[in-house]
């Protein structure tokens, strides 16, 4: 096989994912806070990936391939939150963010501040998200609409 069709069927992997990802934004109520740490390590990932592509080949197809991976990790990055189905958030596990539906959720700890902590937790699952704290008042509304039980952590 061509190596330029190899970097095509790579680039348009990658392209197919962040297009899901957007769409799935695009469903969310509220979309989580991204901390600052996060986007220095995607700009950082973003250099590295863009001196990989100039240093291994410099060929255009190196950079479509390597555009395109940047934007599916920062899509990855950008697209996690509340929507009405559930939460969306990166496991780890799978390159597509899933969305844990509601009934899979059973608590909810809430840190609350200027950036409000949330930790979701069910019978096999647990993973931390940050909001903005403005946000506080709207996201209490829908996580009591969707009955889950809810602790506050003090300080």
């Amino acid at each position: 096989m061509d190596n330029s069709l190899v970097g095509i069927i790579i680039a348009l992997f990658f392209l197919v994912g962040t297009a899901f990802h957007l769409r799935k934004r695009k469903t969310h109520i509220i979309t989580s806070y991204v901390k600052p740490i996060l986007k220095i390590t995607l700009i950082i990932t973003a250099a590295v990936f863009i001196l990989m592509a100039h240093f291994i080949r410099g060929e255009p197809g190196d950079y479509l391939i390597a555009l395109s991976a940047i934007s599916f990790i920062a899509s990855s990055i950008y697209s996690q939150g509340i929507s009405e189905d559930g939460v969306s958030y990166f496991n780890g596990r799978t390159f597509i963010l899933p969305t844990t539906p509601w009934k899979d959720i059973k608590k909810a700890t809430l840190s609350e501040g200027e950036i409000l902590g949330i930790e979701f937790t069910g019978k096999t699952l647990r993973f931390n998200q940050t909001y903005l704290g403005e946000d506080t008042e709207k996201i209490l509304g829908i996580l009591q609409e969707k009955n889950l039980e809810l602790e506050k952590e003090h300080e």
